[in-house]
């Protein structure tokens, strides 16, 4: 009894491999156990790299599933025979009581139910004539492989379709035995209704890896072994990710993946806790609770790596590319915030066009702005900063943050609409949303509805156009804008009081539009630019930018843009400047239906001293005065028409052989110099004419499509160039003098946009033709000159040019002016009701006006 004793090991059943084959639960390492004197039905086995697949015999699950259900996890008393030369042990299991005597031998009673086989060979002990007994009772009731019918299952260890598994068990409870442990969160099960085995991974949790021997594998999967391995459990079904099948255990002892959380046997996987069935919360409690305990995985945590929540409040100011937006804080300070672990639509990697515009080019990043925009701006926000992401030498500082408005998570309904998507953060990486798991949930939501970003289908770029120095496209859209009963647009982006950039939905263009009747300070990007530009752009930029906003649009100017109103929320941005004395009164206003409003707006900006006017005080012209201003004409010679504009450009007469010294300077420097350079836009430089191949001081207006459009100082025209460092060269500084040319309008006139052509040929046949021409300064409108031109003729005739052609029927009165030029308006207005009368030319329809006589 000694001997038998020292030979008894008491233990608990690990796992049973097969009828003659369990592994016990040992001090330091498991013991396999070989069954003595009994040999059970073999198993299948799949085929590998090492070995060929095995087929099961009869009845060799049924013996399994005899044994493991009786012993596994019990504890029971293994009595050694002997040990192989493998080194397992073989021997007897005897379980059921506290005491070895009263227990029963778990091979004795599986060779009664005839699903063990006696190996002949010892006989003589007590055990083996039992064995030999209880198989003799078997083969008599013809029980187990003895009898007349032979089972054999037929696994299956493979999953053709993952998916379809999923989706057919999917969220209902499937019985399963845990038949391997990977690790803490991945297992193999079998499952007996589809006679499969299956892998699979414990949702919303991962455990530490044995490949990667990170600490606490071990004690992760020991748990796990102790208290699933071989168990039958419920099976929960979740999803598939990278054909890894997604799955929670159900357990009446609860759940195994909270209560490995709360040890600190594992940490949440961000990327299945979507998938957990009955919510994450839990899980990211548990997880904490470890995180405050210090326990398992986070024994070395540190409370200074956890993120510093801060709250901020404002009104959103800008959207910028569907991640991120501008918020003017309660403090007065403008603030960009990332949205956290948000990522705005990516554009695809064989993109490679010069002219790509991420807003209009990258499919669903309008559709994303647009519900930002329409949602946020000019609306307050609560702002929850989640954490801050340091400043590199690639990328500048971001604040990354949850951004609710109305309780509403931004970041989240962006994801569920499927117009962004989750960022997948390296392990252990806190800096990341305070919501990251409603985040995944929501782009789990939008994946399965298949929707924009996620649409099975090519999603298509937004294919909007801008206009952009392109006349002859700017006055296709002309006749369109202006036929429009209602134009709206989104204002793009401001660069001036006066100047924006509009995208027009519904003919989805982007146009640069210059608002008609005044002129702001200009913006000089180089320096402060005039006085009050950045005031009045930001009065503008804070009303309009990126608002709904109604177009009135007239006309389109030399270089595309377009020339017109806005108005939002139905406030005219014209008057608004002029009220608040941050723009003038242009002479186009006359032409206006808001000259009214635009001059009695200037007035009372004048009376206040606002701005503009601070130092404003109004003239008072004496009668000699008058006199002496008629004497003070000056000669000039016309050196350019604008056809679309009808404005004209002079050089004065005195400084024409200052004009041809430096012409000849020029030849020579641009034909000296071996330098050429691709100039900026609004440079200055030396330009070589595709006319006459002679060089020219030309500042550059636009590039586009490698086609530079360059404005000749000293002429007042403009010309298309190729952009080649051979047609541009660098202008010394001392031939950089004030330009020759002067752009004027003739003062007290309008202009009928109509009959452009009809107006400029007749301008042409006096203004070029006539040698003798003088030319009288009136009055400045933003920075044009509007001037009166005189002609002498060689026979000693004199006549006004602008009262002519007004007389003729070629021009329009101006209809509004400063009290000062009442007079000399009324005389205008007086011969253009004669050329009315007489139907002169633009009048020999009648009247287009809609001011009949």
């Amino acid at each position: 009894m000694s001997d038998q004793t020292a030979k008894t090991k008491i233990a608990y059943v690990k796992q049973v491999l097969s009828g003659d084959s369990i592994v016990l639960f040992g001090d330091n390492t498991d013991i396999h156990v070989c069954l003595s004197y009994v040999k059970a039905p073999r198993l299948a086995k799949p085929a590998n790299d090492k070995n060929e697949a095995l087929i099961e015999e009869p009845f060799a699950w049924e013996s399994r599933e005899f044994m493991r259900k009786r012993i596994v996890g019990s504890r029971v008393f293994f009595v050694r025979d002997y040990t192989g030369s493998n080194g397992r042990e073989f021997g007897q299991i005897y379980f059921g009581s506290e005491s070895l005597e009263n227990c029963q031998n778990i091979s004795e009673l599986a060779l009664q139910a005839g699903l063990l086989e006696f190996k002949e060979g010892k006989h003589g002990d007590q055990v083996t004539h039992n064995f030999i007994h209880s198989q003799e009772q078997a083969l008599n009731h013809k029980l187990g492989k003895w009898g007349p019918i032979h089972l054999t299952r037929n696994a299956s260890y493979t999953l053709d379709n993952p998916t379809q598994f999923v989706n057919q068990h999917k969220s209902k409870p499937l019985r399963a035995i845990i038949e391997n442990v990977r690790d803490g969160s991945t297992f193999q099960a079998y499952i007996p209704s589809q006679t499969t085995y299956i892998n699979f991974v414990l949702s919303g949790i991962r455990c530490p890896s044995f490949l990667k021997n990170e600490p606490f594998a071990k004690e992760a999967k020991s748990f796990v072994e102790a208290r699933l391995l071989n168990r039958e459990i419920d099976l929960l079904v979740e999803a598939t990710e990278n054909n890894k099948i997604v799955a929670s255990i159900s357990h009446r002892a609860g759940n195994i993946a909270i209560l490995m959380l709360q040890l600190g046997y594992a940490k949440c996987a961000d990327w299945s806790l979507p998938f957990v069935t009955g919510g994450y919360l839990p899980f990211r409690e548990a997880q904490n609770k470890a995180k405050q305990e210090r326990k398992g995985v986070w024994q070395d945590w540190t409370e200074s790596n956890a993120v510093k929540h801060t709250h901020a409040s404002g009104k959103v100011i800008e959207i910028g590319l569907v991640d991120n937006i501008t918020v003017l804080t309660d403090a007065g300070d403008e603030v960009k915030y990332y949205l956290a672990s948000v990522r705005a639509p990516r554009a695809d990697p064989s993109t490679n066009n010069k002219q790509f515009k991420p807003l209009y080019d990258i499919p669903c990043m309008l559709k994303g702005r647009e519900f930002l925009r329409t949602k946020l701006i000019g609306k307050r926000v609560t702002v929850i900063v989640d954490y801050i992401q340091p400043q590199s030498e690639q990328y500048p500082e971001k604040i990354g943050a949850t951004i609710l408005f109305n309780n509403e998570n931004i970041g989240e309904s962006l994801v569920k609409k499927g117009l962004a998507k989750v960022v997948r953060h390296k392990r252990d990486d806190e800096n990341k949303s305070s919501q990251y798991d409603l985040l995944m949930m929501a782009e789990k939501e939008a994946e399965l509805a298949k929707i924009n970003i996620w649409c099975e289908k090519r999603v298509e770029k937004s294919r909007v156009s801008e206009i952009q120095n392109d006349l002859s496209r700017a006055k296709h859209f002309l006749a369109t804008f202006t036929r429009a009963s209602k134009l709206t647009g989104v204002v793009e982006f401001v660069s001036s009081g006066s100047r924006v950039r509009i995208f027009i939905p519904k003919e989805n263009v982007v146009i640069a539009l210059s608002l008609s009747g005044i002129v702001s300070p200009r913006v000089d990007t180089n320096n402060d630019g005039e006085a009050f530009s950045k005031k009045a752009l930001k009065l503008v930029k804070n009303l309009i930018y990126q608002q709904d906003v109604r177009l009135e649009v007239e006309s389109v100017d030399k270089h595309g843009g377009f020339i017109g109103h806005i108005f939002v929320q139905e406030i005219n941005i014209s008057k608004y400047l002029l009220e608040n004395g941050l723009a003038t009164v242009h002479s186009t206003a006359a032409k206006t239906r808001f000259a009214t409003e635009f001059y009695e707006a200037e007035k009372s900006a004048k009376s206040k001293n606002l701005n503009l006017w601070n130092n404003y005080v109004e003239e008072t012209v004496t009668e000699e005065e008058k006199e002496n201003h008629k004497e003070n004409f000056k000669r000039v010679v016309v050196s350019h028409i604008d056809p679309s504009s009808l404005s004209i450009w002079i050089q004065s007469y005195e400084m024409e052989d200052q004009l041809c010294d430096l012409i000849e300077k020029v030849q020579i420097v641009g034909k000296s110099s071996q330098q050429g350079i691709l100039p900026k836009r609004r440079e200055l430089c030396l330009g070589k004419s595709t006319y006459d191949g002679l060089w020219n001081r030309v500042r550059i207006e636009g590039i586009k499509d490698d086609i530079a459009s360059v404005y000749l100082v000293d002429y007042g025209n403009s010309e298309q160039v190729p952009y080649k460092a051979d047609n541009f060269k660098m202008l010394p500084n001392e031939n950089k003098a004030l330009p020759f040319a002067k752009e004027i309008q003739l003062a007290f006139t309008a202009i009928p946009e109509h009959y452009k052509e009809l107006v400029l040929e007749k301008m042409m046949s006096i203004l070029y033709k006539e040698e003798f021409i003088y030319a009288l300064h009136e009055y400045k409108n933003g920075n044009v000159d509007h001037t009166t031109l005189a002609v002498h003729t060689k026979d000693g005739k004199k006549y006004n040019v602008g009262k002519s052609l007004v007389n003729d029927g070629f021009l329009m009165a101006q209809q509004k002016c400063e009290p000062r030029f009442k007079s000399t308006v009324d005389e205008y207005q007086r011969v253009e009701n004669e050329a009315r009368m007489g139907r002169h030319n633009i009048w020999r329809y009648g009247d287009f006006t809609g001011n009949e006589l």
